[in-house]
């Protein structure tokens, strides 16, 4: 299977993930080999971010957005909620102000992040993937028309 071959191989991160981020690999891969996500990939408006944090003299950004599935062509990021009915990292004060960082210079760059639960991934698949395939489909091909446009202007 292609596409999670090439998503378990991704660089910096074969073997790293989650019980469920593997659920999604296989089933996603299964279901669309003809749109693999790539994993373990800071998005560039975080990048952007913590550089304007950094000339602002403000205090570093310990940990970069690096999102668990991405397709770049799309500017969609999706996050695997895990641990969603008990108190974690992702569900304390900090986690929280985090992931809310996270979103909105995700936003504020064009990216979409979408947040999937186990439930969505597990009995809900057949409804979200589907909406998830179309989703990164259209956002793929209007940035790919948004660009023919602008390179079309170029001299």
């Amino acid at each position: 299977m292609v596409a999670v071959d090439r998503l378990l191989s991704a660089e910096g991160n074969a073997g790293c993930m989650s019980a469920l981020e593997d659920q999604f690999a296989h089933r996603w891969g299964q279901l669309y080999p003809d749109l693999p996500p790539l994993r373990g990939q800071t998005i560039p408006p975080w990048e952007a971010w913590a550089a304007e944090r950094k000339s602002l003299g403000l205090a570093r950004v310990r940990r970069a957005f690096v999102g668990d599935f991405i397709w770049p062509s799309a500017q969609v990021v999706v996050e695997i909620q895990g641990g969603t009915w008990v108190v974690s990292g992702h569900s304390t004060g900090t986690g929280i102000k985090r992931d809310a960082t996270k979103l909105l210079t995700a936003a504020i760059g064009g990216w979409l992040v979408v947040p999937l639960t186990a439930e969505m991934m597990k009995a809900e698949s057949g409804v979200w993937f589907p909406k998830l395939a179309g989703l990164i489909r259209a956002r793929a091909c209007e940035f790919a028309k948004d660009s023919s446009v602008a390179l079309a202007h170029l001299p």
